[in-house]
């Protein structure tokens, strides 16, 4: 049941950011001293034990721990979306070398294989749910890590955890195989047709993720990063202040600069190209 005395995210996490401002930060990259941010975002889908399987959007767990030990021994942290809303729009502070981990889909093997891995390297990612898909896995006991999406139960657990921050990647969205591709605007459609059809399909999962996790997403994440014109606005009259792409490039934050928040890119990560590669290209390290 609704919580209606909970905070609004972004107030939450400033608290909680003037908190942690008191007491020391892990590294630091402050709207004070630094005007661009080199801010790189891997992306991550699958992750699974079988080769057979392995390609463009899955990856093995070894693999996915091979990608924390090099930010480990390169000094990176990996950083919330919230966190970059808080350094854009407010100035607090980012770790000196920040780096977004960012899982689309919310499949079941993030819980299976990610999670342990994030906790035993103390690092965070972001995981975008597809609604319909969690309320099909949240009923029955079919958990097949090849194919099953996380439950109710499990988003609410990764929340609290602190190792997940839990966005927005539509409820009933996630297909480019007939008419609309994702969320991008059909041809013909009047921009009051298409704003009513995003705020029904995203709202509809900001309230479910609300309910469960006592968080409303900030943050939203194209699938098949199909943006479209004015997209930006509509999901900003949605309450969103940031929005992830698919576009493999570096991202540079400055403060006060929200435009950029809209469009956040990120660099895919396939079977066969680590973190490492990613990153020397990106950031040319």
């Amino acid at each position: 049941m609704r919580n209606t005395t909970k905070m609004s995210v972004t107030a939450a996490v400033l608290a909680a950011l003037f908190i942690v401002s008191l007491f020391g930060w892990r590294g630091r990259a402050s709207a004070d001293e630094t005007q661009n941010v080199k801010v790189p975002v891997i992306m991550y889908h699958h992750i699974l034990k079988e080769p057979s399987r392995w390609g463009d959007y899955v990856i093995s767990p070894e693999e996915f721990e091979e990608d924390l030990r090099y930010l480990a021994e390169e000094g990176y942290t990996a950083v919330t979306a919230t966190q970059l809303i808080g350094f854009v729009k407010y100035g607090l502070p980012l770790p000196e070398k920040p780096v977004v981990l960012s899982f689309d889909d919310g499949h079941r093997s993030f819980y299976a294989y990610a999670y342990p891995l994030l906790k035993q390297y103390d690092q965070k990612a972001v995981v975008a749910i597809v609604g319909e898909y969690s309320e099909s896995y949240s009923v029955g006991e079919d958990h097949n890590v090849a194919y099953a999406y996380l439950s109710w139960d499990e988003i609410a657990e990764l929340s609290a955890s602190g190792y997940a921050e839990i966005q927005n990647h539509t409820w009933a969205m996630h297909d480019n195989t007939g008419r609309r591709n994702g969320v991008k605007r059909l041809k013909g459609e009047s921009a009051e047709e298409y704003a009513a059809v995003l705020a029904a399909d995203l709202g509809r999962l900001q309230d479910k993720l609300e309910e469960i996790t006592g968080v409303r997403p900030n943050t939203f994440v194209y699938p098949f990063g199909a943006v479209s014109e004015g997209s930006a606005e509509i999901l900003r009259e949605l309450g969103f202040e940031a929005a992830f792409d698919c576009e493999s490039k570096l991202n540079l934050l400055a403060f006060g600069d929200d435009e950029a928040l809209m469009r956040i890119h990120r660099a895919n990560r396939r079977h066969g190209r680590s973190a490492r590669q990613i990153l020397e290209k990106l950031v040319g390290q």
